[in-house]
């Protein structure tokens, strides 16, 4: 396996990719890739002078041949940015159709770990998939986009710990699964969810659509949406499991549930109510909250000791202890990595 290194004091000329030599742009160390294997990218800002893909500085299209992990750092490669402090690829001005895209097939998985992308309010998508929203092959994990006003922060890719933050745009549209996620302050949907995706353990608050929308065959568990401004929860054809969730202060319903569908041991408060069931559509020991259950939304989503709260606590609805939706402290750092290796097998190694 091929290791590569990237740092702001870098070169692109004269550097080789080497830990002593490195390169400047994760675009350089993307062309220089003959084989599969790791690249590390150091805390840092790493704009883009071009929009053309895989230049020097460019946005970065992964290889479709190799399977490449990135991985951000802040002190030692492979520490995972444990303060949360990643290296930024930042648009700069540049509008490129997206930042990063991920060309995976069955045999070739890409990842992004540790990374922070900033789109400079430019029309251009965050992180994507090169493919469809139905052939997911790639991994993102604890990673942040923001300030992306294209179509989509994140698009096609499975993401763990990760964020999408005041995107003129939809926040995770079509990502297969998403766990230990948020959506804030984006103005489409917070979560867009295709045919058999699921949320699990994810916060939506304050996007400008729906906050958690699944098409057909999905999962939403243990979630919380609040304040969007159209359906909190929205199962939208059929065959879909809603449970443990709690949706407050969303602008149409709180929970919208269409045929053939169940909602089990969810929660809602707010003006608006939840919708009227359609035909065979199961509603089982939903919770009728008295007030905000939160320590102080939509900031801090963590369940307060209020009697709403210590109800949906007993009820194990929302966040398990140990992990809780404070909008600034999601897992991050090793615990995502650890997370996503125990989901899918995946983790943060070195590779030689």
């Amino acid at each position: 396996m091929a290791t590569y290194y990237v740092k702001t004091t870098g070169n692109d000329t004269t550097g080789d990719g080497s830990e002593g030599n490195p390169y400047a742009s994760l675009g350089k160390a993307m062309t220089a890739t003959v084989a599969s294997g790791t690249i590390y990218i150091k805390s840092g800002t790493y704009n883009l002078t071009t929009t053309t893909q895989n230049a020097n500085a460019g946005p970065v299209l992964f290889k479709s041949a190799y399977t490449v992990r990135v991985l951000g750092y802040e002190t030692t490669a492979g520490d995972g940015c444990p303060t949360g402090d990643r290296p930024v690829v930042h648009a700069n001005g540049n509008a490129p159709t997206y930042m990063i895209q991920l060309d995976g097939t069955g045999s070739v998985n890409h990842e992004i770990h540790h990374v922070k992308i900033d789109g400079d309010n430019q029309n251009t998508d965050g992180i994507r998939d090169a493919l469809n929203a139905n052939n997911i092959y790639n991994l993102s994990v604890d990673c942040v986009v923001t300030q992306c006003d294209g179509t989509n922060a994140y698009y096609g890719v499975r993401c763990v710990g990760c964020a999408a933050e005041d995107n003129d745009a939809n926040g995770f549209d079509s990502v297969g699964i998403c766990v230990y996620c948020r959506a804030v302050g984006n103005t489409g949907y917070g979560f867009l969810l295709n045919n058999y995706q699921s949320a699990i353990h994810c916060v939506a608050v304050d996007n400008g659509s729906y906050g958690i929308r699944v098409a057909y065959g999905g999962l939403i568990v243990n979630c919380t949406s609040h304040s969007n401004g159209g359906v909190g929860i929205f199962g939208f054809q059929t065959n879909n499991l809603v449970a443990n969730s709690i949706a407050t202060g969303n602008t149409t319903y709180e929970y919208d549930l269409d045929f053939w569908q169940t909602g089990t041991n969810n929660a809602d408060y707010g003006a608006a109510a939840r919708s009227t069931l359609y035909t065979n559509t199961v509603d089982i020991e939903q919770v009728t909250l008295s007030g905000l259950p939160y320590v102080n939304a939509p900031t801090n989503m963590e369940l307060s000791n209020s009697a709403d709260a210590v109800l949906c606590q007993a009820a194990g609805i929302g966040f398990p202890d140990g992990l809780k939706p404070d909008l600034g402290a999601m897992p991050l750092g090793s615990t995502t990595d650890e997370l996503a290796a125990a989901i899918w097998g995946y983790s943060n190694r070195t590779e030689s």
